[in-house]
């Protein structure tokens, strides 16, 4: 592109007292202002919306989902109530954790897992106990976060587009604000009467300066976010005393009140306003009981109380006044980057400023294009077309893995990253070439190459992540065989059918938790430690070597525990039955029969 011969803000042809040296230097930063705000644009107007409309994810969230609103009324219920009335709800389902959310008029959010492995909220009303509805994982505030954080793209491609765009917000601060001048009269001058090209130059300027806060605030915690995903040591790490911890053994473990545990974490932690618990969800884990400990910036999660589910015995209290200082540093960045620590008043300025960044990148090429006079779009821009709709093409895949069971038909992610690595070196090869054979055309067209080179970079990856990798969780046509309970454990077996409906040899197998004694739905604490797998005809056993041992298993957070399995499709053919025989690690084994399809 052709620098741009614009003079710079606030210069004047022939201004005394202003040497060429300096006008000239003006005029540079002016240009790579317009050239970074012009060309970037594509992208960085869909990062800033987004995180924008993310500071109020959870309130839209609250307007469309009527299961989340409530009315307080008297005093809250006890959580033990307000979990008694999800499993009565849906006993089917796991309880992970349960959380208030963003203020009285909320429903408390309680994370279940499901018989199909999928993760979803249920809400209840904290002033009656009564369960208000169920809501999918991917809400408007997961869609507003993620697409925010990473493009829905894998981290290393997305994370690292989305946090690059700090280091162009720092680069259009300083040069808008070298080029800048007399800074009083321009935050306050909007001039109506001069036509729409001046009217929105000064309001550009004008919110660009107000605006200069938020910029230093989203340009530090978004390179914060970068270092936490490249760095170590960030997050606080998990307690001495529950590495330490003995596998629990049971083959399903029921938790304890929640009463008991908030009375247990205040004994030990008597400042703490619980504000949620999270239950241990694998053999060697323990109970986190979170909450808020006179500090509003800090994340709930800073302030925690482990709890041993067994012994109840506290492991471990945490208080984030006595985290280290990058630790400490780390739970304030979220708060700060969302406004989420003042409620909604914080988040409605948070809001505001965002809108007033996004409108800068709009005005800032509207005011460009104005000058060049050209209708078509930049290589640059059309450049960041393929990376759009990558993103695109991701989040489709997100959605639909939120209605998908969990790991369902996982693809072979080791190798297409292999393939991926290789496109990575070839298009990191190709932009440092291109580096290098410009590289003395000065610092100017350096920086913009800088920025080429980092796009291309990160498109290459992303178009050959999502050319090479196949849908993993699109939904395949399956026989249902039907679910089976046996004492406290749940089980369901699934075959894979061809496009015809012949079985293909492929079958997932699920087990779960079921119903304790009482009725109760247990905790689900799986351990699965082998399985056979017979062919049966007419309840005759085909032939003596017809088991088969799993040869993959996949562990979910141990309430769950999918085993994808591959079955001799000619013995599929064969047999009517098939009859599972599974082993826990305490000894215990069970087996259950499935008829087959005719």
């Amino acid at each position: 592109m052709k620098v741009l011969k614009t003079l710079p803000v606030g210069s004047k042809p022939g201004e005394e007292g202003s040497s060429t040296k300096e006008r000239t230097a003006r005029r540079r930063l002016y240009d790579l202002h317009a050239w970074v705000g012009f060309h970037i644009a594509v992208i960085m107007v869909v990062v800033l919306f987004t995180g924008t409309f993310a500071t109020i994810s959870h309130e839209l969230d609250w307007l469309v989902q009527p299961d989340m609103r409530v009315s307080p009324d008297g005093e809250k219920v006890s959580y033990e109530q307000m979990l008694d009335a999800v499993r009565a709800y849906d006993p089917n389902s796991t309880i992970v954790g349960i959380s208030e959310m963003a203020g009285d008029y909320f429903a408390y959010r309680v994370t279940v897992i499901d018989g199909n492995a999928t993760q979803q909220f249920i809400h209840v009303n904290q002033w009656t106990g009564e369960v208000t509805g169920r809501t999918p994982y991917f809400t408007i505030q997961r869609f507003f976060r993620d697409l925010h954080r990473y493009l829905y793209m894998p981290k290393v491609v997305g994370l690292t587009v989305v946090c690059s765009m700090a280091i162009i917000l720092s680069i259009s601060l300083y040069t808008g604000l070298k080029t800048s001048r007399n800074w009083r009269t321009l935050m306050t001058r909007i001039r109506f009467s001069k036509g729409a090209r001046v009217l929105i130059g000064d309001a550009h300027k004008a919110a660009g300066l107000w605006s200069i806060w938020f910029f230093v605030l989203m340009i530090a915690t978004g390179l914060w976010y970068y270092a936490e995903y490249l760095g170590k040591g960030f997050e606080p790490p998990v307690p001495a005393a529950i590495q330490e911890m003995q596998e629990i053994p049971d083959d399903v473990f029921v938790a304890p009140s929640a009463d008991e545990l908030i009375r247990i974490a205040h004994t030990a932690f008597p400042e703490l306003d619980v504000r949620g618990l999270q239950f241990n969800t694998f053999p060697k884990s323990a109970i986190r009981v979170v909450g808020m400990a006179g500090n509003p910036i800090v994340r709930e999660r800073a302030n925690a109380v482990y709890i041993d589910p067994t012994s109840l015995e506290v492991l471990h209290v945490r208080r984030a006044r006595d985290l280290p200082t990058v630790q400490w540093l780390n739970q304030i960045a979220d708060p700060l980057h969302f406004g989420s620590f003042g409620g909604l008043p914080v988040k409605l300025i948070w809001f505001l400023f965002g809108l007033f960044m996004t409108g800068l990148s709009v005005s800032g090429v509207w005011l460009t294009w104005k000058r060049l006079k050209s209708l078509g779009a930049s290589r640059l821009q059309l450049g960041a077309l393929p990376l759009l709709l990558t993103s695109v093409l991701f989040a489709s895949l997100t959605f639909g893995l939120s209605k998908q069971p969990i790991l369902a038909g996982l693809s072979p992610f080791p190798t297409v990253w292999f393939i991926v690595g290789i496109f990575l070196a070839f298009g990191a090869l190709f932009c440092l070439s291109r580096l290098v054979k410009r590289s003395k055309t000065g610092p100017l067209l350096g920086v913009k190459n800088a920025v080429l080179a980092l796009l291309s970079l990160s498109m290459t990856a992303g178009a050959a992540h999502a050319t090479l990798t196949q849908n993993p969780f699109a939904e395949r046509p399956e026989y249902a065989l039907g679910q089976r309970i046996v004492g406290p454990i749940r089980a369901d077996l699934f075959l894979k059918k061809s496009a015809d409906g012949v079985p293909t040899g492929e079958a997932r197998f699920v087990i779960a938790s079921g119903t304790v004694g009482d009725g109760s739905t247990g905790r689900g604490r799986l351990n699965l430690k082998s399985m056979t797998v017979s062919f049966l005809r007419n309840g005759e056993a085909i032939d003596s070597d017809s088991d088969k041992k799993p040869n993959k298993t996949f562990r979910l957070a141990a309430v769950t525990q999918p085993v994808y399995l591959k079955l001799p499709a000619a013995k599929l053919k064969s047999a009517t039955e098939i009859q599972v025989t599974f082993e826990m690690r305490t000894g215990t084994s069970h087996t259950m029969a499935w008829m087959l399809p005719d």
